[in-house]
């Protein structure tokens, strides 16, 4: 089903976006330390072409440049795959919460077939953030409702560490910071859910990291541009955005 919804992106190719990308991926590629440099650009990146705190959506972006070069039918396979396995997941979640194989399986064929969210699977330069952010998202639910149900610790660690690495894959899918902790208090809902607050502590914490990192990354006048206290402005401006939100974890 995919495949078929799918079949004319082989007749398609790079754009705009993905020229740029390739500029500079060639650049980083050039280097002996490529990988990490990539990594750690967005953390240390205060450039206002590049505002964004995705580094796992960039190296697996600098990865697949590497494998792939300028092969385009390599990108739309490694596209539709992604696409085929956060089906899978959507189908799993559906049915581990509706307990119904038929509505599990239409939830699925909707998510295949659907393309409202074509983006997300033909154009190159939304798929390297958009899928991974979305497989990390809906890991993180399903790891919270075996958590809820099981009250196994494995379970919360799996749904943080999910939650994390999809924040650092798309910043939109802060959406789950809040979804994961709803799904958790609702499964609990005739006992009180103790995990409560180790959720609420996470969300903080990851919260603050990225306002920390924005803050800086923006020299602090996309939060301060009217600000009347000058002090906090300097904070944001002048400290390294990394080493202060390092200090926050």
């Amino acid at each position: 089903i995919t495949l078929f919804s799918y079949k004319l992106i082989f007749n398609s190719y790079f754009e705009g976006d993905e020229w740029y990308w390739m500029r500079i991926l060639h650049e980083t590629y050039a280097a002996p330390d490529w990988f990490s440099k990539i990594f750690l650009a967005s953390f240390h990146s205060r450039d206002m072409t590049n505002p964004h705190v995705i580094p796992i959506s960039d190296g697996y972006q600098l990865l697949q440049f590497h494998f792939f070069g300028l092969q385009y039918s390599h990108y739309v396979v490694t596209s539709l795959l992604g696409h085929f396995i956060n089906t899978l997941l959507v189908a799993i979640f559906t049915f581990l919460y509706c307990n119904s194989k038929k509505i599990a399986i239409t939830a699925g064929l909707l998510f295949a077939a659907l393309t409202t969210h074509s983006q997300a699977v033909t154009w190159m330069a939304a798929v390297v953030n958009t899928q991974p952010a979305l497989f990390f998202g809906l890991l993180s639910l399903i790891f919270s409702l075996l958590f809820a149900r099981t009250n196994k610790k494995r379970y919360f660690a799996g749904t943080l560490l999910s939650l994390l690495c999809s924040v650092l894959s798309k910043e939109t899918a802060v959406i789950f910071l809040a979804l994961a902790p709803m799904l958790y208090i609702s499964e609990k809902r005739n006992e009180y859910p103790t995990s409560f607050w180790q959720y609420f502590g996470f969300i903080s914490v990851v919260l603050a990291f990225f306002g920390v990192q924005y803050g800086a990354r923006f020299d602090g006048a996309f939060v301060l541009e009217n600000s009347q206290e000058p002090w906090l402005y300097m904070f944001l401006a002048k400290f390294d955005a990394f080493d202060v939100s390092l200090f926050i974890f």
